[in-house]
């Protein structure tokens, strides 16, 4: 299939498919008319030589009968031009060949079938139409020639091919060019309906990214097929409208953070480097520097894609929880020994301690659980006991450089909003979510849930 598809010319793929649509209907229909002509034909051959010679019959002693009405060879000639819509070739000849002639004498020479046509007339003529038996012969080839007077005689040209045969053909074609007529509309009207969305969503797309036009949602009215891409289409809109958002936001929050070292930089240059300043002017610039070396990181991590492995999940979080014990801080794991869980793992390491490294800065106790769920996945929570998020500023901490505290101050500040995003974006690389809750009797807990099932997905 894929061989025929290589030469459709898309610029003209409506017309082609009405094209291939249409040829496939009257191809069928055309099979079908033969196959049943040939079967009705052949099945009744007997039936069909006696309609032959029925309706020869007919038209033979119609012909003659007006012909021995004329009284001249003028008239006779007229009577049988007049009969020329009959469709049988008629000949004028003297009555001595109807006696003369062994042609129209032996009918020792005739085929099966031509005896058998040639009976069938002759039964038609005698029986049903009055004739004499010495007024009718018939030749070799089934042509009849009827006696009109003493002087001339008609040579009637016949064929045992019945004549039903013909209208069957006209009827065939008719049919074919009824079923070619009604096809062709049906086939633009509805390729045209499966068309109209594709346009659709082919006018969104381009609309995507221009911001004279802001792209509206692609309807997914249609086909499950059309109804499949435009809801692709729908999400795809949504994450790059949330990606220009968050580097909108992120170019916000840079500058306005830049702003005030470099404001505090320019003053007091302005003023004159004085005794005791010159260090805090350093950490101004290194403040600078770490915000913009933390900033390319996290850009550079967004577009990483490391392959992953199978790793022991356990083993990972035992590794970072004794990092930050060796630094003297009161964290401790709980849960099983070994679980095994496909990911990457630079990027769950770096998550894991972002998460730990924001429970240690808040609280003074922090207990990493591991939970296996069974055929569901896993889930992590990082408890502390610090004075947690308030629930309004939740769903705001996970996007990039949000601070839950209004204070603008960069001095003292050991970080610029980008852990948690970090985490949120990691997790969903991974086909996780992550959740807060309230820790007993006070703190924060972070949940980190992970499905076993869809490891599989993020290898793909």
């Amino acid at each position: 299939m894929t061989r025929y598809l290589r030469f459709i010319n898309h610029r003209y793929i409506v017309t082609q498919m009405i094209a291939v649509v249409l040829a496939a209907v009257v191809l069928g229909t055309v099979c079908t008319s033969v196959a049943f002509l040939l079967l009705s034909y052949g099945g009744h051959n007997e039936a069909n030589l006696k309609l032959a010679a029925a309706s020869a019959a007919a038209r033979i002693a119609t012909i003659a009968d007006d012909a021995r009405q004329s009284v001249s060879l003028e008239e006779l000639k007229r009577t049988i031009k007049a009969s020329r819509w009959l469709e049988m070739h008629i000949e004028i000849v003297p009555s001595a060949v109807f006696f003369s002639s062994p042609e129209f004498t032996s009918a020792e020479k005739r085929t099966e079938q031509e005896s058998g046509f040639a009976d069938e007339l002759r039964s038609e003529l005698l029986s049903h139409w009055n004739l004499s038996p010495l007024d009718i012969s018939i030749s070799t080839g089934n042509s009849v020639v009827v006696k009109i007077n003493n002087q001339y005689a008609l040579i009637f040209q016949t064929t045992h091919r019945p004549p039903m045969q013909r209208f069957i053909f006209i009827q065939l074609g008719f049919v074919v060019a009824t079923v070619m007529i009604v096809v062709l509309f049906l086939a633009v009207y509805i390729i045209k309906r499966l068309m109209a969305p594709l346009s659709s969503i082919a006018a969104a797309a381009d609309a995507l990214g221009h911001v004279s036009t802001p792209a509206q949602p692609i309807s997914d009215a249609g086909p499950q097929e059309v109804t499949q891409v435009a809801r692709a289409l729908n999400h795809l809109h949504g994450r790059l409208q949330s990606l220009i958002e968050e580097r909108t936001r992120m170019l916000a929050a840079i500058s306005h953070d830049l702003r005030t070292p470099l404001t505090r930089l320019r003053l007091k240059l302005e003023r004159g480097v004085r005794s005791g300043q010159l260090g805090s002017m350093i950490d101004e610039i290194e403040i600078i520097d770490n915000m913009i070396s933390e900033t390319l990181h996290y850009l550079r991590e967004q577009n990483d894609r490391r392959a992953g492995y199978v790793i022991d999940m356990p083993s990972l979080i035992q590794t970072i929880c004794n990092e930050f014990a060796d630094l003297g801080f009161d964290i401790r794991y709980q849960g099983p020994a070994r679980m095994a869980y496909f990911c990457e793992e630079s990027g769950m390491r770096r998550a894991l301690s972002n998460v730990i490294d924001n429970a240690i800065k808040h609280g003074t106790e922090v207990v990493v659980l591991l939970e296996s769920r069974g055929e569901s996945g896993f889930e992590i929570r990082i408890s502390d006991n610090g004075p947690g998020i308030p629930k309004e500023h939740r769903a705001k901490v996970l996007e990039p450089f949000y601070i839950a505290d209004d204070a603008r101050s960069l001095i003292g500040r050991s970080g610029f909003g980008l852990g948690l995003s970090i985490v949120r974006d990691v997790v969903s690389r991974h086909r996780g979510t992550i959740s807060f809750a309230d820790n007993s009797p006070s703190g924060l807990v972070v949940r980190l849930a992970f499905n076993q099932s869809r490891s599989a997905e993020f290898a793909s």
